[in-house]
C-alpha cells in the first residue's frame, strides 16, 4: 500500500511538465539555441548597429548658417549679411575615426562568436546533465524493482516462518528508502529538463533524446582561432585605433564659408573665408594620448593572459578527459557486469534461502554503489569532453 502511494505521488509531481515535454537531440538543440536565444540575437543586432554606424564617419562637420550686420549706425550704409554658410571640415582625423569605428564592429563580431561558443558549451553541459539524470532515475527504478522482489521474498519467508517479523519489516523499510530516492531522482530529472529548456524556449519543456558521442571532436591543437583569443586580439586593435584617433585629434580642422551681403540698399556682394581650427589645450591632449597608450598596453596584457589561460586549461582538461575515459571503460568492461551478476545472485540466493537479510543488503548495496559510481564517472567524462571542446578550435 505504501509502495503504491509513493509511486502515485511521483506520477502526480511529473504529470504536468511531462505533458509539455519534447525530445531533442544535442545537435538540434545547438542549432535551435543558435538561431533563437535572445542574448545571441541581441549580440548580432549590436554588431549590425555598429556596422551601420560606420557610414556616419564623414569629413564633413557641422554646417553653420547665420545672418547679421556690421558697421550699423548714424544712418550710414551698413553692411548686412543676408545669409552666411560655414562648413566645418575634419580632413585630417576622419581616417583614424573610420578605422576606430570599423574596429569596434570587429570587436562586436568577435564578441558574438564567443557568445555562440559559450552558449553551445553551457547548453552541452546541461544536455549531458539531463542524460545523466535519466541514467540515475533508471538505476533507481531497477533498484526499486530489486527491493520489491526482495520484500516479496521476505514476506514469503515470514509467512512460512523461515524469517522473523523483524526481518520482514526491515526489508519493507529498505524498500521505502529506495522509493524515496526514486522520487528524488524523478524530481532531479525534471529540474534537468528545466535547465536544458532555458536555452531553447520559455514555454516548452525539452528533454535529451539519444546518446551523446563520448569521443572528442577532432580539432586542431592550435588556439590561434579560439573566439576568446580573437576577441582579445580585436580589442588590442581597437585600443590601437583609439590611440591613433586620440593623436589625430591634435591635428588642425579646417572650415570654409561663403555669404551674401548687402551694403545699404545695394545687393550682389559676396564674402568668403577659409581657416583652420587649432587645439590649444596641449596638456589635455597629452594626457589623453598617454591614457590611450596605457589602454593599449592593458589590452595586450589581457591577450597574453587569455593565451596562457586557454593553453594551460586545455592541457589540464585533456588530462581529465583521458582519466575519466579510462575509468568509464573499466566500469563497462569489468565492474558493471560483476555488479549486475552480484545483484542477480543476491536476490536468487535470498529467495532460495541460501543467504540471509544482511548478506542480501550488503550485496545489493555494493552493486548499487558500483553502478552509481559508474554514472558519476560517466558524468565527469561528458563534462570533461565538453569543457575540452570549448577550448579547442573547430
Amino acid at each position: 500500500m505504501r509502495h503504491n502511494i509513493l509511486l502515485s505521488m511521483a506520477a502526480l509531481l511529473l504529470a504536468a511538465p511531462a505533458s509539455a515535454q519534447q525530445s531533442i537531440t544535442l545537435s538540434a538543440a545547438i542549432r535551435k539555441a543558435g538561431a533563437s536565444y535572445p542574448a545571441l540575437r541581441a549580440s548580432r543586432l549590436r554588431e549590425g548597429s555598429m556596422r551601420a554606424l560606420q557610414r556616419s564617419a564623414s569629413p564633413l562637420g557641422d554646417l553653420e548658417l547665420s545672418s547679421g550686420g556690421e558697421e550699423i549706425g548714424h544712418g550710414n550704409d551698413a553692411i548686412t549679411t543676408l545669409v552666411e554658410a560655414r562648413q566645418n571640415l575634419d580632413l585630417f582625423s576622419v581616417r583614424s575615426r573610420r578605422r576606430r569605428m570599423a574596429q569596434e564592429t570587429q570587436v562586436a563580431a568577435a564578441d558574438t562568436r564567443l557568445r555562440e561558443r559559450r552558449i553551445r558549451w553551457q547548453l552541452s553541459l546541461d544536455y549531458a546533465a539531463d542524460v545523466v539524470a535519466r541514467m540515475r532515475l533508471e538505476q533507481y527504478r531497477r533498484q526499486e524493482k530489486l527491493y520489491s522482489d526482495f520484500v516479496a521474498a521476505a514476506k514469503l519467508r515470514y509467512d512460512t516462518e523461515a524469517a522473523s517479523l523483524l526481518e520482514y519489516q526491515a526489508a519493507q523499510s529498505r524498500q521505502r528508502q529506495v522509493e524515496l530516492a526514486l522520487i528524488e531522482a524523478e524530481n532531479d530529472l525534471n529540474k534537468a529538463h528545466i535547465n536544458l529548456s532555458r536555452w531553447l524556449s520559455s514555454d516548452t519543456l525539452y528533454q535529451a533524446s539519444g546518446d551523446i558521442d563520448e569521443a572528442l571532436t577532432a580539432a586542431p591543437d592550435t588556439l590561434a582561432l579560439h573566439p576568446a583569443l580573437s576577441l582579445a586580439e580585436e580589442r588590442v586593435h581597437l585600443a590601437e585605433a583609439v590611440s591613433s584617433e586620440t593623436r589625430s585629434s591634435a591635428l588642425p580642422r579646417m572650415f570654409v564659408g561663403m555669404g551674401s551681403q548687402k551694403i545699404g540698399s545695394r545687393t550682389g556682394y559676396w564674402s568668403w573665408q577659409v581657416g583652420l581650427s587649432l587645439p590649444v589645450s596641449f596638456g589635455t591632449n597629452r594626457a589623453l594620448r598617454r591614457a590611450a597608450a596605457l589602454d593599449t598596453e592593458k589590452a595586450r596584457a589581457d591577450l597574453q593572459t587569455e593565451q596562457r589561460t586557454l593553453s594551460s586549461g586545455l592541457r589540464s582538461l585533456e588530462s581529465d578527459y583521458a582519466k575519466w575515459r579510462s575509468t568509464v571503460d573499466y566500469y563497462r568492461k569489468s565492474a558493471l557486469p560483476l555488479a549486475a551478476e552480484q545483484r542477480r545472485t543476491a536476490l536468487l540466493s535470498y529467495q532460495e534461502g541460501a543467504t540471509g537479510y544482511l548478506d542480501f543488503i550488503q550485496a545489493a548495496q555494493s552493486a548499487m554503489d558500483t553502478e552509481l559510481s559508474y554514472i558519476d564517472a560517466y558524468a565527469k567524462l561528458l563534462e570533461s569532453k565538453f569543457n575540452t571542446e570549448y577550448y579547442k578550435t573547430r
